[in-house]
């Protein structure tokens, strides 16, 4: 049975979201707490389930593939290659706050949830898998910026990608760091890197 796919296993997918999002800790989050909150019975998680941590790691990697899925389709709703780059950086700044939910998950330290090692190596898999999601996604941006002319036909999509991932990273850093306290300092600096991205490009 493909889980994902399950109404009732989505619904204890977004229960948990919910409960962080409320300020729940994972390591005192209870099934029963989940499925109350999913609106169903507590039995019912168990058949699905094997334990709370084996819940809780697939909600992750749900919730993780939701974040995937709304990058790809911010971009897919541009129509030029400047407003595809501007929805990376837009996309950056929108899920800061899951990403700090998704660190909970993630952290094996310090009364953190403990997650089996056979849950780690699914999601070390996974992380392939959202990386290779990535790399397709930022193709297809490239394939965009080449269409319109902005991206030169000979530059191979290993460069095309390197050249947006550069600046997408270190922005990524900058406003997990750095105290970007103006949306406008924030707007400024997502300029300039788009500008300086096409002029890499073009």
């Amino acid at each position: 049975m493909e889980t994902e796919k399950n109404e009732k296993v989505l619904a204890m997918y977004h229960a948990v979201w919910h409960l962080l999002e409320e300020g729940k800790d994972a390591n005192k989050m209870k099934v029963s707490d989940i499925t109350e909150r999913a609106g169903i019975g507590k039995g019912t998680a168990y058949e699905y389930f094997r334990s709370k941590e084996e819940l809780v790691s697939k909600a992750l990697q749900y919730h993780k593939l939701l974040q995937v899925q709304m990058l790809s389709k911010a971009i897919k709703e541009q129509e030029n290659f400047r407003g595809g780059l501007e929805a990376c950086f837009d996309w950056i700044l929108q899920s800061r706050d899951k990403r700090l939910l998704l660190i909970q998950f993630v952290r094996r330290a310090d009364g953190f949830l403990q997650i089996p090692d056979c849950f780690s190596r699914e999601h070390e898999e996974q992380k392939k898998s959202f990386m290779m999601m990535a790399v397709e996604i930022l193709k297809d941006l490239a394939d965009l910026g080449r269409k319109e002319g902005t991206v030169r036909r000979e530059i191979p999509d290993n460069l095309v990608i390197l050249q947006i991932l550069s600046p997408l990273l270190g922005f990524f850093v900058c406003q997990e760091l750095a105290d970007f306290s103006e949306e406008a300092d924030l707007l400024k600096t997502k300029e300039f890197l788009c500008d300086n991205i096409i002029k890499s490009l073009c």
